[in-house]
């Protein structure tokens, strides 16, 4: 098997870890809360799972992996949206700012996004996006080195943000439930607050990752600009 053939195939597992980070995980502590919120699951019921024969295991396996997926992939819905509305316009700003040695590599930008560069503070934020979008693609087509990184970085931003949908979901079908069917809707008041705290820790570590995020994308298409004009 030659180079580019390995570099190639290589080049789908990035996909799939982007998957597996980002979306399965938020996916499953959603599936799984849910069944909890709704007396599906119990402490005594997985007691009883551990007896459990190997096929039926692997089929509950399996389950929590298809059902984690799919609402993964729904999250991911939410989770881009926080992107687009909260983290790329402010933080993309920000890294301009503050390395305007990045600005000189949005000259190959002008020519992807076909957006007027001169005047970044009257940008949009589908504008803003558009950038981060397009970039990200444009440089994991022209180096494969940079194909197999870039995903990986994504998904450790994404999964930040599709957590927080998770646990936001999670808290408004809990009231829901509460108030629909308890007498006493604020009877678990403990876990509000505790929500509350994880997904204002979620959003900080969030804005964190994709500060690092842009910062290695734009250095990364700086890299392959300079490399097409040697």
């Amino acid at each position: 098997m030659d180079e580019n053939t390995i570099s190639k195939n290589w080049g789908i597992i990035p996909e799939f870890f982007y998957d597996l980070i980002s979306r399965i995980p938020p996916g499953i502590l959603l599936f799984t809360m849910l069944l909890f919120e709704f007396n599906i699951f119990s402490l005594a019921y997985i007691n009883e799972s551990l007896k459990i024969e190997v096929g039926s295991a692997f089929i509950i396996f399996f389950t929590f992996l298809t059902c984690g997926y799919v609402l993964g992939s729904l999250l991911s819905i939410v989770g881009s949206f926080i992107t687009k509305k909260f983290y790329t316009p402010t933080l993309l700003r920000n890294v301009i700012k503050e390395d305007t040695e990045l600005v000189k590599s949005f000259i190959s930008l002008r020519k992807i996004t076909n957006i007027n560069l001169d005047n970044i503070d009257s940008f949009t934020d589908n504008e803003f996006y558009k950038i981060y979008r397009e970039s990200h693609d444009y440089i994991k087509l022209k180096d494969e080195r940079i194909k197999t990184l870039l995903p990986k970085l994504s998904a450790e931003a994404s999964l930040h943000t599709n957590l927080v949908a998770s646990l936001f979901m999670l808290l408004t079908i809990h009231l829901i439930n509460r108030i629909c069917y308890s007498s006493f809707p604020f009877l678990h008041w403990s876990i509000y607050v505790w929500g509350i705290i994880t997904i204002i820790f979620l959003i900080w570590i969030g804005k964190l990752q994709y500060k690092k995020l842009l910062r290695f994308q734009f250095s990364f298409l700086r890299y392959v600009v300079n490399n097409s004009s040697t």
